[in-house]
Formats: structure tokens, sequence, C-alpha cells
């Protein structure tokens, strides 16, 4: 027992962080030009979001989004250099089939005021913002991560979605969870993307209680 208390996460993850970043630039230069009609897509599902009857689109496109993440990054690339890849992959499974029960509460649920424009902030901001911000920082393009495509910005977006919606505390436990773990990644490999989860789930956290507390007697019949 004292040995496994003498073990750091740097002890656990035997990569650098070059090595890590390496990884988004294979994996992009080994898919593109998808990224192009990607983004296009998701605008272009992003907008369904005003149209109560097409706001499926999105949800089905959310849980392609993990399942490729999932299957294509985290088990296709990470698994190569993490061990523990291959049991991460199964939370992405498992949070594509659980976002497949907003389906029938698509066409209801929608949150107003703050929650609403903190969602919208945090859609842009895991679509858009985030992947130029790596693009300027890392002065190579192979290195965004698209939402999609790679775990973080998927998490970001979705929990950008579950905002506006008022989803069930039930979907927003394995992306926050997810998110924790990347932000202890980034902090082992010493990098200050470590701040991003930490300010997003300790902004998220109230206001996702707020939400839960503010639900109707019929939204909360509505969840499991």
């Amino acid at each position: 027992m004292a040995d496994w208390l003498s073990y750091s996460l740097q002890d656990l993850l035997l990569f650098s962080k070059e090595i890590y970043l390496q990884l988004f630039s294979t994996f992009n230069a080994s898919l593109w030009p998808i990224q192009v009609p990607l983004i296009l897509l998701w605008l272009a599902t992003l907008c369904c979001w005003y149209f109560k009857e097409k706001r499926l689109l999105l949800i089905i496109m959310l849980c392609f989004a993990w399942l490729f993440s999932g299957l294509g990054f985290v088990q296709g690339q990470y698994a190569q250099i993490n061990w523990a890849a291959d049991y991460l992959m199964w939370g992405f499974l498992l949070q594509a089939l659980l976002l497949l029960s907003l389906a029938p509460m698509s066409s209801s649920h929608a949150a107003k005021g703050p929650l609403a424009y903190l969602g919208i902030g945090l859609i842009c901001y895991g679509l858009l913002l985030r992947p130029t911000l790596q693009w300027l920082i890392y002065q190579n393009i192979n290195a965004a991560e698209l939402a999609g495509l790679f775990p973080t910005p998927t998490i970001i977006l979705t929990l950008g979605v579950l905002m506006l919606m008022s989803a069930p505390f039930y979907l927003w436990l394995l992306p926050s969870i997810l998110l924790i773990i990347d932000s202890l990644t980034w902090h082992t490999l010493q990098s200050p993307w470590w701040w991003e989860g930490v300010v997003i789930l300790a902004t998220l956290v109230p206001l996702m209680l707020f939400t839960q507390q503010g639900q109707t007697p019929e939204q909360a019949k509505s969840c499991p």
C-alpha cells in the first residue's frame, strides 16, 4: 500500500507534452481535409437549435461526435501512449448512448437568460475560439483540436448544449469527470491548458445545481 501511495500522476503518464501534442498533429494530418466540412456541418447543425422540430439533428450529431472521439482519437491514437485510454474510451461510448435520452425532450427543454448565454459561450469557445487559440499558440494548424474529432472540444461543446437544454444531472456527470481528467493530464504535463477545465467546471457546477433546483415538476418527471 505504501508503494502505491508513493506514486504521483507524473509517474503514471509515460509521455511528454511534446509527444501528446504530436498525437494531435498526426491525427489531424491523417484526416485532412475533413476538418473544413466538419466545421461547416457543426455550424449548420447548431442552427437547428432555433427550430424545435429539428433539434434532434443536433443530438444525433453530438452522439456521433462522442463515438468518433472515443473510437478514433482515444482508442486509435491516445491508447498508443497511455494504457488507461482503453478504459476512457468506454466512457465516451456510454455518453453517446446517454445523449440519446435527450431526444424526447429536445423540443421542450430550453434555458433562458444567463444559462442560455453561458451555453452559447461554451459552444462558441469549444467549436471556434479554442482551436483558433491552439493554432496561434503552437503556430501549427494541425495542433488545433476540433469538436467531433478530439475529446476536449467535444466535451466543452456538449456541456454548452446541455446548458442550453437544461439537461438532467446524469448527462453532466461523465463530461465533467472527463474534463477533470483532461485538466489533470495537462497539469501533470506542466501545460497552462490545465486551467481550462477548472474555470469551466467552477462556473458550470453552481449553475448546473441551480438549473436542477429550478426544474419544473414536468421536467423533473421526464428525468429518469
